[in-house]
Formats: structure tokens, sequence, C-alpha cells
């Protein structure tokens, strides 16, 4: 007698307009694995974790009309593609996603469900829904990805009361809410991951002109450290991830030696999963956290506020300048 294979996977990714800016507007992404022959898991993928670290699955070809905020979404699911699993999308622009969608399903052959959940507006309600929708899937994979921020570094005092709100209910409550929703399945199963994408402005160092983001960022790191220690025996594995800067919309930086692509981190994060409670998956970020952590508390602050207000004169000036070309 064939049994269906739980759902193992949720990834949080997004896209909306807010305050004219373009900022995430979360949705997750549910990855459902099979065995080859879509009846049982194979023998060698009795450890999840391990299973995953071991995958070396080609990415996702990415068709030019996607756009580069759905790269990490998009590179993470195309590991998970090759290897046999089930996916489903929460996101506003469906169409979109529909497209998206059967690209992955015909490439890799795996099925896959479009949903819509938006993080921003969702109330005990919503949620309600949402868990019962997902409850059938039973996915024993969370991944935290869901994150807003502000346009350019700014000072708190001018920041508008309605964003820092924002960024606190979606950064935060989002990571409280799923993982409240999935973790007992995972639990009671004695098998789970969960990840939390927090970053190194926040969990290594501090972000000032960014503070309400990087305080959501702590809180994701402390929270994934804390609750694997909580897990752990109960055959549930929890992972903060903690990059600086990746290529992507919300950077709004290139990729360079310092800044790797959606494509690379989502690799290196996918193989070092279960290694620590905490990772920084791209090398030289790891070097960048030891180096950083050395230095004097206050010379930490003071370094990151220089490299802020620079980042935001020239924000200032594209921004004028555009608007004088318009």
């Amino acid at each position: 007698m064939s049994t269906q294979i739980p759902a193992r996977f949720i990834i949080k990714e997004s896209l909306s307009l807010f305050s004219s800016v373009a900022f995430p507007l979360p949705h997750p992404l549910l990855i459902q694995p099979f065995s080859r022959d879509g009846t049982h898991r194979p023998a060698a993928c009795r450890d999840w974790g391990c299973h995953i670290a071991r995958c070396r699955c080609s990415s996702l070809p990415l068709h030019h009309s996607i756009p580069p905020h759905l790269l990490l979404l998009l590179e993470i699911q195309g590991r998970m593609g090759r290897s046999h699993r089930r996916v489903s999308r929460h996101r506003r622009g469906l169409h979109k996603m529909d497209i998206i969608a059967s690209e992955v399903s015909s490439t890799y052959g795996v099925k896959t469900h479009v949903t819509c959940f938006d993080f921003g507006s969702a109330d005990l309600a919503a949620y309600a829904a949402l868990k019962t929708e997902l409850a059938p899937l039973a996915p024993k994979i969370l991944v935290n990805n869901v994150g807003v921020n502000v346009e350019f570094p700014t000072d708190f005092v001018e920041m508008d009361p309605a964003d820092v709100d924002r960024i606190v209910r979606i950064n935060i409550t989002s990571i409280n809410k799923m993982t409240a929703m999935l973790l007992p399945a995972m639990i009671a199963a004695k098998k789970g991951i969960v990840f939390c994408l927090s970053s190194g402005g926040g969990a290594v160092t501090p972000a000032p002109l960014l503070a309400p983001y990087s305080g959501t960022k702590s809180y994701a790191d402390s929270f994934a450290v804390s609750l694997s220690g909580e897990v752990v025996d109960k055959g549930v594995q929890v992972c903060s991830l903690t990059p600086f800067f990746v290529e992507s919309a919300m950077a709004k930086m290139r990729k360079s030696f310092t800044v790797p692509s959606a494509n690379d981190f989502a690799n290196k994060a996918l193989n070092q999963v279960c290694v620590s409670p905490r990772v920084s998956p791209h090398w030289v970020h790891a070097i960048m956290a030891g180096a950083v952590t050395l230095l004097p508390l206050k010379a930490q602050v003071s370094y990151v506020t220089n490299l802020h207000r620079s980042i935001r004169t020239r924000a200032l000036k594209k921004k004028e300048r555009l608007a004088k070309e318009n």
C-alpha cells in the first residue's frame, strides 16, 4: 500500500509596492518531497538534513522576465525541484507565480500549488485559514524568509511610524506564527528543519540607520538559536542564516567578491543545513563576521554608521537626479 510523503519545505519570499517603494510582501513556498516512484521515501533520505546537505542539484534556469528579488526563492526551489519535491507558493502576483509554477513543473516534473497570503495585513482569522489549508500537506521544513526594510538607511526619528510597525509585524510576527503553526507536526513526526533568515546587520554587528530592521534580524537569529536547543532532541533542527549583502532587489547591490548571487547563497545555505544553529553560508561573510567581532563594539557602531550615512547620501542624490529627469 503506497503512502503519500508529507510536505517538507516552506520558503517565504515576496514583492509588492509599499509607500511607492518596491518592498517584499511575504508569501511562503512549500516543497513536498517524494521518492523516485512517487510512493515512498528513498532509503538514502532517512535523515532529511544529511540528504539535503549532500544534494548537488543544479539551479533552476531563470527566465529573463522574472524579477531579481525572486532569485533566492527560485534558486533554492530549483535545487529542491530536481530532488522530486512538490512545490506550493504564496504571493500576491498570482499571474507571475502561475507562470513560474508552470516552468518548474515542466522543467523538473514536480507538482505545484499556488495560493495567496499577505503577511503584511494578515489577522488571526487569516492565519487560521492558512493553517487549515496547509494541514493536509504537513510541511516538515520551514524557511522563514519574509523581510521588509526601508528604502535606504534612515535615522529612526525620520522613519514613518507606519513603516516601522510594518517592519516589525512582517519580519517578526510571520516567524512566530508560521513556526508555531508547523512546529508541532514536526515534533510529532520527529522530523523537521526550520530556517530563519537573519542578517549580519543585526545578528553579527549593529546596523545604525536601519535600527528597526536590524532589531528584527537580531530577533530572528536569537529566536532560531534558542529554539534549536528546545527541539534538537525531538528530531527537529533549527538554523539561523546570517548573511551580509546578497545580490537582490532589497540590497540594491550587484554580485561581487563580498556579495554572492542568490544562486550561490542558496546552494551554500542548503549545503550547510544543520551544521550549526547559526550559519553564515558564504565563506567571505563568515570571515567578515569573525573579523568584525574582534573590534570593540563602539568601533563597530562607528564604522557601520559612517558606511550607512555614505549609502544614504548616494541614494538621496540618485533619487534627486531621477526626479529631475522625470
